[in-house]
Protein backbone atom coordinates (compact mmCIF):
# COMPACT_ATOMS: atom_id res chain seq x y z
CA UNK A 1 0.00 0.00 0.00
CA UNK A 2 1.33 3.25 -1.32
CA UNK A 3 1.85 6.24 1.76
CA UNK A 4 1.34 9.96 0.66
CA UNK A 5 2.36 12.11 2.93
CA UNK A 6 1.83 15.79 2.46
CA UNK A 7 0.37 18.85 4.78
CA UNK A 8 -2.71 20.05 2.88
CA UNK A 9 -4.85 18.89 0.13
CA UNK A 10 -5.94 21.50 -2.16
CA UNK A 11 -8.69 21.12 -5.27
CA UNK A 12 -7.02 22.01 -8.66
CA UNK A 13 -9.73 23.45 -9.75
CA UNK A 14 -12.84 24.77 -8.00
CA UNK A 15 -13.48 23.78 -4.39
CA UNK A 16 -14.67 20.48 -4.76
CA UNK A 17 -12.20 17.51 -3.38
CA UNK A 18 -12.80 14.31 -4.58
CA UNK A 19 -11.13 10.93 -2.82
CA UNK A 20 -11.62 7.61 -4.08
CA UNK A 21 -14.20 6.66 -6.95
CA UNK A 22 -18.25 5.72 -6.33
CA UNK A 23 -18.18 2.61 -4.23
CA UNK A 24 -14.71 2.70 -2.77
CA UNK A 25 -14.35 2.27 0.73
CA UNK A 26 -13.02 5.49 2.39
CA UNK A 27 -11.08 5.17 5.99
CA UNK A 28 -9.66 8.34 7.47
CA UNK A 29 -7.95 8.04 11.03
CA UNK A 30 -9.98 8.83 13.95
CA UNK A 31 -12.96 9.11 12.26
CA UNK A 32 -13.18 5.26 11.05
CA UNK A 33 -14.88 3.84 7.75
CA UNK A 34 -17.18 6.95 5.79
CA UNK A 35 -20.01 5.52 4.49
CA UNK A 36 -19.50 5.13 0.20
CA UNK A 37 -22.58 6.85 -0.36
CA UNK A 38 -24.24 10.39 0.37
CA UNK A 39 -27.41 9.95 2.48
CA UNK A 40 -31.24 11.30 1.68
CA UNK A 41 -32.38 14.25 3.30
CA UNK A 42 -34.05 12.56 5.74
CA UNK A 43 -30.85 10.81 7.37
CA UNK A 44 -28.62 12.27 9.91
CA UNK A 45 -24.87 10.87 9.68
CA UNK A 46 -23.78 9.30 13.35
CA UNK A 47 -21.77 6.36 14.40
CA UNK A 48 -22.28 3.15 13.96
CA UNK A 49 -23.00 0.36 16.35
CA UNK A 50 -19.35 -0.90 16.56
CA UNK A 51 -17.92 2.41 16.82
CA UNK A 52 -15.70 1.62 13.83
CA UNK A 53 -16.83 4.38 11.65
CA UNK A 54 -19.62 6.79 10.16
CA UNK A 55 -22.92 5.65 9.08
CA UNK A 56 -26.49 7.53 8.00
CA UNK A 57 -29.47 6.90 9.62
CA UNK A 58 -33.31 7.71 9.89
CA UNK A 59 -33.59 11.37 11.21
CA UNK A 60 -34.09 11.48 14.87
CA UNK A 61 -35.33 8.21 15.63
CA UNK A 62 -32.02 6.99 16.55
CA UNK A 63 -31.45 9.62 19.09
CA UNK A 64 -31.92 8.59 22.50
CA UNK A 65 -31.72 10.15 26.10
CA UNK A 66 -32.95 13.61 24.46
CA UNK A 67 -33.89 15.88 27.23
CA UNK A 68 -36.96 18.05 26.83
CA UNK A 69 -36.00 21.00 28.18
CA UNK A 70 -34.16 21.26 24.63
CA UNK A 71 -36.60 22.22 23.11
CA UNK A 72 -37.35 25.89 21.99
CA UNK A 73 -39.52 26.04 19.35
CA UNK A 74 -41.86 23.61 17.29
CA UNK A 75 -45.08 21.53 18.07
CA UNK A 76 -45.08 18.39 20.09
CA UNK A 77 -47.14 16.17 17.77
CA UNK A 78 -50.68 14.65 19.58
CA UNK A 79 -48.93 11.20 19.30
CA UNK A 80 -46.13 11.50 21.02
CA UNK A 81 -47.79 12.21 24.31
CA UNK A 82 -49.13 8.89 26.40
CA UNK A 83 -52.89 8.18 26.54
CA UNK A 84 -52.81 9.09 30.25
CA UNK A 85 -51.28 12.23 31.55
CA UNK A 86 -49.41 11.66 34.41
CA UNK A 87 -51.24 13.72 37.67
CA UNK A 88 -50.52 17.42 37.44
CA UNK A 89 -52.25 20.34 39.00
CA UNK A 90 -54.43 22.24 36.74
CA UNK A 91 -54.28 25.91 38.04
CA UNK A 92 -52.21 27.50 35.13
CA UNK A 93 -54.60 25.51 32.13
CA UNK A 94 -56.82 27.97 30.36
CA UNK A 95 -59.79 27.70 27.76
CA UNK A 96 -60.62 24.52 28.57
CA UNK A 97 -63.89 23.20 26.45
CA UNK A 98 -66.29 21.06 28.69
CA UNK A 99 -65.85 18.05 25.91
CA UNK A 100 -62.45 17.62 27.20
CA UNK A 101 -64.06 17.23 30.58
CA UNK A 102 -64.47 13.12 30.91
CA UNK A 103 -64.41 12.11 34.13
CA UNK A 104 -63.79 13.06 37.75
CA UNK A 105 -65.44 15.09 40.40
CA UNK A 106 -65.07 18.59 40.53
CA UNK A 107 -64.42 20.30 44.38
CA UNK A 108 -65.58 22.73 45.83
CA UNK A 109 -65.69 26.03 44.33
CA UNK A 110 -65.90 29.78 45.38
CA UNK A 111 -68.08 31.56 42.54
CA UNK A 112 -66.82 34.80 44.48
CA UNK A 113 -64.91 36.03 41.09
CA UNK A 114 -67.07 34.16 38.74
CA UNK A 115 -68.35 37.53 35.88
CA UNK A 116 -70.35 37.50 32.66
CA UNK A 117 -72.84 34.79 34.19
CA UNK A 118 -76.20 34.70 32.44
CA UNK A 119 -79.14 34.86 34.24
CA UNK A 120 -81.10 32.43 31.13
CA UNK A 121 -78.84 29.50 32.59
CA UNK A 122 -80.87 29.75 35.68
CA UNK A 123 -83.51 26.93 35.63
CA UNK A 124 -84.14 25.99 39.41
CA UNK A 125 -83.49 27.72 43.07
CA UNK A 126 -84.27 30.99 44.23
CA UNK A 127 -82.69 33.90 44.32
CA UNK A 128 -82.24 35.40 47.30
CA UNK A 129 -83.64 38.68 47.76
CA UNK A 130 -80.89 40.57 49.41
CA UNK A 131 -79.20 39.64 45.84
CA UNK A 132 -82.22 42.14 43.71
CA UNK A 133 -80.91 45.73 44.99
CA UNK A 134 -83.61 46.94 42.51
CA UNK A 135 -85.92 45.76 40.34
CA UNK A 136 -87.03 46.97 36.84
CA UNK A 137 -89.59 48.91 35.28
CA UNK A 138 -92.89 47.50 35.46
CA UNK A 139 -91.94 44.37 37.93
CA UNK A 140 -92.11 46.29 40.84
CA UNK A 141 -94.41 45.62 44.02
CA UNK A 142 -92.90 42.14 44.61
CA UNK A 143 -93.73 40.74 48.38
CA UNK A 144 -89.75 40.08 49.55
CA UNK A 145 -90.47 38.60 52.82
CA UNK A 146 -93.75 38.19 55.59
CA UNK A 147 -93.53 37.60 58.78
CA UNK A 148 -96.75 37.18 60.66
CA UNK A 149 -97.84 37.25 64.81
CA UNK A 150 -100.38 36.61 66.87
CA UNK A 151 -101.64 37.32 70.46
CA UNK A 152 -104.82 36.22 72.74
CA UNK A 153 -103.55 37.61 75.76
CA UNK A 154 -105.77 40.00 77.37
CA UNK A 155 -105.69 43.47 78.89
CA UNK A 156 -108.22 46.37 79.90
CA UNK A 157 -107.83 49.86 80.57
CA UNK A 158 -110.11 52.55 81.99
CA UNK A 159 -107.73 55.17 80.99
CA UNK A 160 -108.14 58.13 78.08
CA UNK A 161 -104.28 57.58 77.53
CA UNK A 162 -102.76 55.16 75.47
CA UNK A 163 -101.58 51.76 76.87
CA UNK A 164 -99.94 49.03 74.92
CA UNK A 165 -101.65 45.79 73.67
CA UNK A 166 -99.33 43.04 75.82
CA UNK A 167 -98.38 39.52 74.90
CA UNK A 168 -98.20 38.78 79.17
CA UNK A 169 -98.07 40.82 81.94
CA UNK A 170 -95.80 44.08 81.04
CA UNK A 171 -94.99 42.22 78.14
CA UNK A 172 -95.25 44.77 75.08
CA UNK A 173 -96.58 42.74 72.72
CA UNK A 174 -94.22 43.72 69.23
CA UNK A 175 -94.01 42.42 65.55
CA UNK A 176 -90.26 42.72 63.43
CA UNK A 177 -89.21 42.54 60.19
CA UNK A 178 -86.08 43.28 58.80
CA UNK A 179 -85.88 45.21 55.48
CA UNK A 180 -83.71 43.43 52.86
CA UNK A 181 -83.79 46.75 50.54
CA UNK A 182 -84.02 50.75 51.57
CA UNK A 183 -86.33 51.10 48.88
CA UNK A 184 -88.96 48.69 49.90
CA UNK A 185 -91.90 49.76 51.95
CA UNK A 186 -94.05 47.44 54.50
CA UNK A 187 -97.19 46.64 54.35
CA UNK A 188 -99.28 46.17 57.87
CA UNK A 189 -102.52 44.44 57.91
CA UNK A 190 -103.59 43.56 61.35
CA UNK A 191 -106.93 43.31 63.35
CA UNK A 192 -107.67 44.30 66.74
CA UNK A 193 -110.56 42.88 68.43
CA UNK A 194 -111.70 44.70 71.53
CA UNK A 195 -115.22 45.68 73.75
CA UNK A 196 -116.11 48.62 75.39
CA UNK A 197 -118.35 47.88 78.86
CA UNK A 198 -119.82 50.81 80.42
CA UNK A 199 -122.24 51.34 83.66
CA UNK A 200 -125.18 53.75 83.25
CA UNK A 201 -122.15 55.62 81.05
CA UNK A 202 -123.23 57.16 77.78
CA UNK A 203 -119.74 57.10 75.78
CA UNK A 204 -118.86 53.76 75.42
CA UNK A 205 -115.91 54.49 72.99
CA UNK A 206 -112.22 53.59 72.50
CA UNK A 207 -109.32 54.85 70.35
CA UNK A 208 -106.62 52.34 69.13
CA UNK A 209 -103.83 52.93 67.08
CA UNK A 210 -100.26 51.60 65.47
CA UNK A 211 -96.95 52.55 65.90
CA UNK A 212 -93.65 51.63 64.51
CA UNK A 213 -89.68 52.47 65.11
CA UNK A 214 -86.77 51.51 63.52
CA UNK A 215 -83.64 50.21 64.98
CA UNK A 216 -83.19 51.42 68.81
CA UNK A 217 -85.52 54.47 68.12
CA UNK A 218 -89.05 55.50 69.43
CA UNK A 219 -92.09 54.58 68.88
CA UNK A 220 -94.18 56.78 66.64
CA UNK A 221 -97.78 56.59 65.76
CA UNK A 222 -98.47 55.29 61.91
CA UNK A 223 -102.24 55.11 62.20
CA UNK A 224 -103.55 56.90 65.24
CA UNK A 225 -106.84 57.92 67.14
CA UNK A 226 -109.14 54.93 65.39
CA UNK A 227 -112.43 55.57 67.21
CA UNK A 228 -114.74 52.94 67.58
CA UNK A 229 -118.07 52.10 69.74
CA UNK A 230 -121.39 53.45 70.68
CA UNK A 231 -122.82 56.85 72.13
CA UNK A 232 -125.80 55.31 74.70
CA UNK A 233 -128.46 58.35 75.63
CA UNK A 234 -129.46 55.95 78.76
CA UNK A 235 -128.98 52.78 80.10
CA UNK A 236 -125.48 50.44 80.68
CA UNK A 237 -123.63 49.19 77.28
CA UNK A 238 -121.49 46.57 76.13
CA UNK A 239 -119.85 47.22 72.23
CA UNK A 240 -117.57 44.80 70.40
CA UNK A 241 -115.67 45.73 67.72
CA UNK A 242 -112.93 44.74 64.98
CA UNK A 243 -111.05 47.48 64.13
CA UNK A 244 -108.92 46.53 60.95
CA UNK A 245 -105.45 48.16 60.18
CA UNK A 246 -104.53 48.66 56.56
CA UNK A 247 -100.94 50.50 56.36
CA UNK A 248 -98.20 51.25 54.14
CA UNK A 249 -94.63 52.25 55.83
CA UNK A 250 -92.39 54.07 54.12
CA UNK A 251 -89.27 53.19 56.33
CA UNK A 252 -86.55 53.75 53.95
CA UNK A 253 -83.98 51.23 56.15
CA UNK A 254 -82.74 47.73 56.36
CA UNK A 255 -82.29 48.17 59.92
CA UNK A 256 -85.22 46.21 62.13
CA UNK A 257 -88.41 47.99 62.07
CA UNK A 258 -91.06 46.97 64.71
CA UNK A 259 -95.14 48.40 65.42
CA UNK A 260 -97.11 48.00 68.51
CA UNK A 261 -100.70 48.20 69.13
CA UNK A 262 -102.35 50.73 71.56
CA UNK A 263 -105.64 51.60 73.07
CA UNK A 264 -107.44 53.91 75.54
CA UNK A 265 -110.77 54.54 76.66
CA UNK A 266 -112.84 57.56 74.45
CA UNK A 267 -113.60 60.14 77.09
CA UNK A 268 -114.87 58.57 80.01
CA UNK A 269 -113.37 56.43 82.92
CA UNK A 270 -116.40 54.17 83.66
CA UNK A 271 -115.87 52.41 80.41
CA UNK A 272 -113.42 50.10 80.51
CA UNK A 273 -111.75 48.67 77.41
CA UNK A 274 -110.65 45.20 76.51
CA UNK A 275 -108.59 43.71 73.83
CA UNK A 276 -108.69 41.47 73.09
CA UNK A 277 -112.58 41.64 73.63
CA UNK A 278 -112.36 38.12 74.36
CA UNK A 279 -109.67 36.15 75.96
CA UNK A 280 -110.56 33.30 73.33
CA UNK A 281 -109.90 35.89 70.42
CA UNK A 282 -106.52 36.47 68.49
CA UNK A 283 -105.31 39.91 67.69
CA UNK A 284 -103.18 39.22 64.09
CA UNK A 285 -100.74 41.01 62.46
CA UNK A 286 -99.44 40.58 58.76
CA UNK A 287 -96.17 42.39 58.02
CA UNK A 288 -95.23 42.12 54.33
CA UNK A 289 -92.15 43.81 52.47
CA UNK A 290 -92.85 45.03 49.03
CA UNK A 291 -90.13 45.29 46.55
CA UNK A 292 -90.09 49.29 45.11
Amino acid sequence: MSKLEVDKVTPQSGTTLTIGEAGDTTVINGLGTLPATIGSATQVLSVNAGATGLEYGTAATDLSNLNATNLTSGTVPDGRFPSVLPAAGAQNLTSLQPAAIVGGTFGSINAANLTNLNATALTSGTIPAARISSLPAGVGGKILQVVSSTNSYQKSTTSTSFVDVESSSGVVWETAITPLATSSKILILGSLPLNITGSGNQDNRAYSNVSGKVGAGSYTPLVNYQRNGTYMYSGAASTSAVVPFNYLWTSNTTSECKIKFQFSSYASTSATVYVPALSSQLIVVTLMEIGA
